[in-house]
């Protein structure tokens, strides 16, 4: 724990000690005013006798309902301070995020229902003036002797607003205005004191945040190394940094494509050996500690491939004989390179060597799973996930693709290999992925037997097609691809 948490940790102690002693205080302050006959018992009595004649018996309603309504805000706002602060003395002594998050919560909350009561306060502010003065009016207009007695001994003032006195001194106040002026500096104070404890929640608040995000990273970083200390993980014959890809379809612009998006989450693929000649590709997610994909491969039945039309990087995908047999619960298995290695362009031919080959015994196995990524990799050597398609982008690729069209006379082509390196990609007894009716483009069939062949045939057409260059553009794929094949 850094200096600076623990300064934090000793602040937010303190001052959650000091709201707690003040919730209690005020509790207690509130009870004893509420039922102590004796604190202001004339001006009590006064207010709480119901034989007045109207109007005076109307306005002392209202005054009793107001001060009710006072009563219970101050005794709710005290409870529910009390409760938060001792929630967040014991949140800063164990270094629980459990408590502290709640706690972070509840003080937001308590937050801005002070700010709505203090606005709320101010709204009412003229009612409450004019309710005190229509009191102090009537009471003098109806002659209400204990209630002028109280005014004029309580406040030392004489007469009421309007109402002409000549028994009043020169320059004596009338108690209209020294019974508001009174209240209204009550009142004043008291807003001072809840804007200056407001203030300090809000600090409290805003200090919390990093300390419950420092023990989030803490805890989910115990954890994976508890489970990388439980666990034995595998050996495996090949294996690289990668991430899982999706495929986002541009819905508005282009509901024909796909946009492939690369997911954040670091994760290492690797070859492990199976049941007999069955072999598991496998994706292990660095976040979860678990392994996410479980693919069975049996020689013949898969091939591993760079998806060339993806420039943005390395990225991967999987693709199935017709013969093959999976769970079809599977999709389409997309993967991203999430490290800097020099013989990237052998990635590929390793993976397909360690899926579709014998197991070599004398080479054995290369290492252990990793438990944790290898190291920190550049950000100029990761494809990031590409963003949502802007107006500008979607423009720009509309403009390039007709320019294209008009040109390049072999765009038909183009478009039968993007199909030919996705066709059959998922599993078997899988329905198509398009949202709207099946596809008539041609589906390019990738047949079942020696991989050595089907790579043959992906070379030579590759010789043919133009060199891609390396620019960052997304690549869009063909949203109608048949993966039931």
């Amino acid at each position: 724990m850094s200096f600076c948490t623990f300064l934090a940790r000793i602040f937010i102690f303190f001052l959650n000690l000091a709201q707690t002693l003040v919730g209690l205080t005020v509790i207690a302050l509130t009870l004893w005013i509420r039922f102590d006959k004796s604190f202001e018992s004339e001006i009590r009595t006064n207010i709480l006798r119901d034989t007045d004649p109207e109007p005076l018996a109307g306005v002392k309603s209202d005054i009793r309902t107001g001060i009710i309504v006072a009563f219970w805000i101050i005794i709710g706002f005290s409870i529910a301070n009390v409760i938060i602060g001792f929630v967040g003395v014991i949140g800063a002594v164990i270094r629980s995020k459990y408590l502290l998050a709640p706690y972070f919560l509840s003080m937001v909350v308590l937050f801005l229902l002070e700010i709505a009561v203090g606005i709320t306060a101010l709204v009412k502010r003229k009612s409450v003036r004019r309710t005190v003065k229509e009191y102090v009016f009537d009471s003098f207009n109806m002659n209400s002797q204990p209630d002028v007695s109280a005014f004029t001994f309580r406040y030392n003032c004489c007469g009421a607003d309007n109402l002409p006195n000549v028994e009043c001194f020169a320059g004596q106040p009338t108690c209209s205005s020294a019974v508001w002026d009174r209240l209204d500096f009550t009142m004043m104070i008291f807003g001072i004191v809840m804007l200056i404890i407001v203030v300090l929640q809000a600090l409290t608040a805003l200090i919390t945040v990093p300390i419950i995000e420092r023990e989030r990273a803490s805890t989910s970083s115990a954890r994976l190394h508890r489970l990388s200390e439980e666990s034995t993980p595998p050996k495996y014959t090949v294996g690289a940094m990668m991430g899982v890809c999706s495929l986002k379809p541009i819905v508005c612009q282009h509901p024909d494509q796909f946009t492939v998006s690369p997911e954040p989450a670091k994760g290492f693929l690797y070859v492990v050996e199976g049941d007999g000649t069955i072999r598991n590709l496998c994706w292990y997610n660095f976040e979860t500690g678990e392994d996410e994909h479980v693919i069975d491969v049996a020689p013949g039945y898969a091939t591993f491939q760079r998806v060339r039309e993806c420039t943005d990087g390395f990225v991967f995908i999987v693709k199935f004989a017709d013969d093959r047999k999976h769970d079809p619960s599977d999709g389409v298995y997309l993967y991203w390179l999430q490290e800097d290695i020099e013989d990237k362009d052998t990635i590929a031919d390793r993976f397909n060597s360690a899926m579709n080959n014998p197991f070599n015994q004398e080479a054995g196995y290369v290492a252990d799973r990793p438990r944790q990524p290898i190291v920190e990799t550049p950000a100029s050597s990761i494809v990031e996930p590409s963003a949502a398609p802007t107006v500008v982008t979607t423009a720009a690729s509309i403009i390039y693709f007709w320019i294209s069209a008009a040109v390049v006379a072999g765009v038909g082509r183009q478009a039968a290999i993007i199909n030919h390196i996705l066709a059959n990609a998922g599993v078997a007894d899988r329905p198509p992925q398009p949202l709207d009716e099946p596809s008539t483009a041609p589906i390019v069939d990738v047949p079942a037997g020696p991989v050595e062949n089907v790579r043959d045939e992906e070379e030579e057409e590759e010789e043919e097609e133009p060199q891609e260059n390396d620019d960052m553009s997304p690549v869009r794929l063909p949203h109608r691809v048949d993966v039931s094949k």
